[in-house]
């Protein structure tokens, strides 16, 4: 199987861009935010290498997934190159979402990094706000694309981890 490192390369570009908005510039926004109006930090050594570690590992896996779908979909997860195939191979075998749990991995760790309680509230709108818009937008176009295959794959895989 031949690697397309430019379809690689362009989707992580895409990924990026589109996660910078709520993964630094939202975040940046809040931190300053809570700053001004003296809100709540939690901070400890513990929860901080556990920032560090999700923010990482949750990059790296964010890179992983994006090469799972210049790779077997032939395209990439953002909507200026689709992937022509279903990706369900890899991580995506055990869940539909993974890239979405890596967004969630690392706004959770810039949480336990800075310790800024608006991140937390942040943290939990985001994980509602994009199930909402798996449910409702992502999941009904992947059944208008690829019909079947997908609602087989549905029915195999849960959307996130163990549901």
């Amino acid at each position: 199987m031949k690697i397309n490192f430019v379809k690689i390369l362009k989707a992580s570009i895409a990924g990026l861009a589109a996660g910078s908005l709520f993964m630094l510039i939202i975040p940046a926004f809040l931190v300053i935010l809570n700053i001004s109006n003296d809100f709540a930090i939690l901070k400890n050594d513990i929860l901080w290498f556990m920032g560090i570690v999700l923010i990482s590992a949750s990059s790296l896996y964010f890179w992983y997934c994006t090469g799972l779908f210049s790779i077997f979909g032939k395209g990439t997860p953002a909507p200026i190159e689709p992937h022509q195939n279903l990706v369900s191979r890899g991580i995506y075998k055990h869940t539909r979402n993974p890239m979405y749990l890596c967004y969630f991995s690392i706004i959770l760790g810039e949480f336990f990094v800075l310790g800024y309680i608006l991140l937390l509230y942040y943290f939990l709108f985001i994980v509602v706000f994009i199930n909402v818009y798996v449910i409702f937008f992502e999941e009904p176009a992947l059944m208008k694309r690829f019909g079947l295959i997908y609602s087989t794959y549905k029915q195999d895989v849960p959307k996130w981890i163990l549901f």
